[in-house]
């Protein structure tokens, strides 16, 4: 069975194959040729998406501690937590 080996031709927009295939008839071999649109770009959209979440676990929203409140007058009871309480306002 040959081998063939395939030569490429890369670029931002597009990457072009080219092979040599079978051999045909009369001393002739088929060529094929094959065009992938925008193959880079899956890997310059994989870096980005990384990019982002490195970006995302360096903002110090996600990393501060959670303020504890206890209650005066009820000792006993378990603290609240203040990221949970929300202010709302209604208007009549």
């Amino acid at each position: 069975m040959p081998m063939t080996e395939a030569g490429i031709d890369a670029g931002l927009f597009r990457d072009l194959f080219v092979a040599l295939a079978e051999p045909l008839d009369n001393g002739a071999w088929s060529l094929r040729i094959y065009y992938k649109p925008f193959i880079r770009w899956i890997w310059l959209g994989c870096i980005f998406m990384a990019l982002g979440g490195f970006v995302a676990i360096l903002d110090r929203r996600y990393r501060m501690k959670v303020k504890v409140v206890q209650e005066k007058t009820a000792p006993d009871s378990p603290p609240l937590r203040t990221d949970l309480i929300t202010q709302t306002t209604i208007k009549y």
